[in-house]
């Protein structure tokens, strides 16, 4: 088994991916809610933070629930003719999408897939090899395990789903737990084991996100857009979104924003 393209992070704007895949399995994970087209046309809803494996030969076609929304997923290609025989043997549903209990694997392992192609160190390719088996085992266990869904985990995936899509609220972690109905620890724990970070660095993540779009295609001001992405001054702003992209805000919109 090996991988081709892959991304932790991409997010538009009134966008959506329509194509054949030609002989790789398509494996993403989704942040936000989406629509997507089954095997037979037929349109549907998925939810954030679900799964969806696309065979090869088959029509990727998913995107944002609204054209104002961005749409964001994780997701790798794996290719060789192994990887029929792994999801024959630790199987996972196709085409529709589904929830796992721990939905960040998929993230965690595409960066050590991408950390061990970047090095290439000795034994590269078959450490991948590897890597990717173990992947499929992880994400076979996961779903087994969401199998029969607990109240426990819907209350996280609720509050959850309350705060990304109400991103410019000053959430508190306490406000969150109330939501939730758990006290500030139990639920910070629930909600690490559910997603792999914490509620309020999610939050951030979502920001981030939000704002490097508003960066590339708007014509709104930095402050403007720190305001619009719920970040408190321009200065938290400025210094959280270098921690994440490596860039300030005037040097990425300088970047990827289009001269007028």
């Amino acid at each position: 088994m090996y991988f081709a393209s892959t991304s932790l992070k991409t997010t538009h704007v009134g966008k959506c991916a329509r194509h054949t895949l030609g002989k790789y399995y398509y494996i993403g994970c989704f942040l936000v809610p989406f629509f997507y087209e089954d095997e037979n046309g037929i349109m549907h809803m998925g939810q954030a933070e679900q799964l969806r494996i696309v065979p090869p030969g088959k029509i990727i076609y998913h995107g944002a629930l609204a054209d104002h929304l961005p749409f964001s997923d994780t997701y790798i290609y794996v290719g060789g003719d192994e990887v029929g025989r792994v999801l024959e043997r630790w199987p996972l549903p196709l085409i529709h999408p589904f929830t796992i209990k721990k939905p960040h694997i998929l993230r965690d392992y595409i960066e050590r897939l991408l950390n061990e192609r970047n090095q290439k160190l000795p034994g590269y390719e078959d450490k991948i090899h590897h890597i990717l088996y173990e992947m499929f085992i992880d994400l076979h266990r996961s779903y087994i395990q969401t199998a029969s869904k607990s109240k426990q985990i819907e209350q996280i995936e609720a509050t959850h789903m309350q705060m990304i899509q109400n991103i410019t609220h000053d959430w508190t972690l306490r406000e969150l737990s109330d939501l939730a109905g758990y006290s500030s620890s139990r639920f910070s724990s629930l909600y690490w084991e559910r997603y792999g970070t914490s509620p309020i660095e999610q939050l951030i993540s979502v920001r981030i996100q939000a704002a490097k779009d508003l960066l590339k295609s708007s014509n709104k001001s930095i402050t403007e857009i720190a305001e619009d992405t719920g970040f408190s001054s321009i200065h938290y702003f400025s210094r959280r979104f270098k921690l994440a992209t490596g860039m300030t805000p005037t040097e990425y919109m300088k970047k990827y924003r289009p001269a007028t």
